[in-house]
C-alpha cells in the first residue's frame, strides 16, 4: 500500500457496516470452498481406490472443521474492515493509516476464538511466523538487511529439530504429524520405538540389546524373514549389545538399502501428488478462473509445480534415510549418537528445498518453524 493512496470514503457508519458484512460473507464462502475443495480433492483418491464412498466424500465437504475455518476467516474480514474503516471515518483520515490497520488487525485477531483450542494454537504459531516474515520482507525491500539463501538455511535448521524429535522425542511434536511422517517415510512406528529404546539403553548405561522387543516389533509389521537374523547376528558379534542398530530397522520389509531408497522416494512423492495437485488447482479455480482460458499452459504449469513439490518431499526423505544407512555402512561397529539425526535433518532439509521454486522456499521455512 503506497503512502499517496486514498482510503475508501463512506458517508455513514451504516455504509461501513454493510461493506464489512458483504466482505465477511464473501470471505466466508471463498474460504469454505477453498478448505472443503482441497479436502475433498485429496479424499477423492480414497474414493477411486474404493476406501471411501461417494456419500462420505460429500459429507466430508461439509464437516465442522470447514465451517469453523470459514467462520474464522469471515469474522476476521468483518472485524478488520469494520474497525479500520470506522477509525478512518472518525479520525477523518484521507490516506491509509498504519495505526488504524494495526488496531483493526489486533481486534480482528479475536476471530481465532471461533476455532477449537488445538487449532487456535496452530493458527497463532502460523501468524507469528507470518509476522516475522513480513518484518524480514520489509527490511529486504528497503535494502536494510538481506540474508542470501536464508530461507534454505532456516528450513534446514527447522528440519533438523523436527527430525531429531521424530527419532528421539516424538511426544514433542503433534501426534498426527508424527504419524504422517512415519507413514510418508515408510518407517513403521514399532521400529522407531524399538530403536529409541536401544539408544536410550546406551545413554542409561544399560547396554544389553532388548532382542525380544525387536522380535515383537518385526512380528507386528510382518518384516522380511531375514531382518531378525541380521539383528541377531549383529548382537552376537557385539556380545549381546547393539551400539549402532543396523539400518534394516528403517526398512524392515527390504533388507537391501538402495532399492528401498528408490521405493521410499516413489511412495513419498506419489503420496503427495494429490495434495499438491489440489493446492495448486483449487485456488486458481476460485481466484483466477480466467487462466483456464489458456488450458494447456495452465495445466502444464500446475503439473510441473505439483511434480516439483512432490519430488521435494521425496528427496528430503531419501536424503535423511540414505544418511542413516550410509553411516552404518561406513562405521557398523561405532557407537550411535542421537545428535547425528539433527545433522541428518539439517542436511536433508537444506539440500532438498532447492528443488522447490524460490518463491515457495520462504513459505516452507515459515511453515516448519512452528513445528
Amino acid at each position: 500500500m503506497t503512502a499517496d493512496k486514498k482510503v475508501r470514503v463512506f458517508k455513514s457508519e451504516k455504509d461501513i457496516c454493510l461493506h464489512a458484512i458483504k466482505g465477511s460473507l464473501r470471505s466466508f464462502f471463498i474460504s469454505f470452498l477453498l478448505k472443503g475443495g482441497i479436502t475433498s480433492a485429496i479424499r477423492l483418491i480414497k474414493l477411486l481406490k474404493g476406501k471411501m464412498s461417494l456419500s462420505q466424500l460429500i459429507i466430508g465437504f461439509f464437516e465442522k472443521e470447514t465451517f469453523r475455518f470459514a467462520s474464522m476467516v469471515g469474522l476476521y474480514s468483518f472485524l478488520w474492515k469494520l474497525c479500520n474503516y470506522l477509525l478512518n471515518f472518525y479520525r477523518g483520515n484521507t490516506k491509509p493509516s498504519k495505526l488504524n490497520g494495526a488496531i483493526a488487525g489486533g481486534v480482528a485477531g479475536l476471530s481465532v476464538l471461533v476455532e477449537d483450542k488445538t487449532t487456535r494454537v496452530a493458527i497463532a504459531q502460523q501468524f507469528s511466523m507470518r509476522a516475522l516474515q513480513a518484518g524480514y520482507n520489509a527490511l529486504e525491500a528497503r535494502k536494510l538487511y538481506s540474508f542470501p539463501h536464508g530461507d534454505a538455511i532456516l528450513f534446514g535448521l527447522a528440519c533438523g529439530s523436527i527430525l531429531y524429535a521424530y527419532v528421539m522425542h516424538p511426544n514433542t511434536i503433534p501426534r498426527e504429524y508424527y504419524t504422517w511422517m512415519a507413514k510418508t517415510s515408510d518407517v513403521p512406528i514399532p521400529m522407531l520405538e524399538a530403536y529409541r529404546d536401544n539408544l536410550n539403553r546406551w545413554m542409561e548405561d544399560n547396554k544389553e540389546a532388548n532382542l525380544p522387543l525387536w522380535e515383537q516389533s518385526f512380528d507386528k509389521i510382518h518384516a522380511h524373514p531375514q531382518a531378525m537374523e541380521i539383528m541377531t547376528k549383529y548382537t552376537n558379534a557385539h556380545n549381546g549389545q547393539m551400539p549402532m542398530a543396523p539400518c534394516v530397522l528403517s526398512h524392515p520389509h527390504s533388507i537391501a538399502c538402495v532399492p528401498y531408497w528408490f521405493t521410499a522416494f516413489y511412495k513419498a512423492a506419489s503420496s503427495m501428488v494429490p495434495v499438491y495437485l489440489s493446492v495448486n488447482t483449487i485456488p486458481l479455480l476460485l481466484f483466477k478462473p480466467q487462466v483456464f482460458r489458456q488450458p494447456i499452459p495452465t495445466i502444464k504449469r500446475i503439473l510441473i509445480s505439483t511434480l516439483t513439490s512432490s519430488s521435494f518431499i521425496g528427496t528430503l526423505i531419501i536424503v535423511f534415510q540414505s544418511l542413516f544407512c550410509i553411516t552404518r555402512m561406513v562405521e557398523p561397529n561405532a557407537r550411535d549418537n542421537r545428535f547425528l539425526y539433527y545433522i541428518y535433518g539439517v542436511i536433508a532439509g537444506t539440500s532438498s528445498i532447492f528443488l522447490e521454486q524460490e518463491s515457495r522456499r520462504q513459505e516452507l521455512a515459515m511453515f516448519v518453524q512452528k513445528r
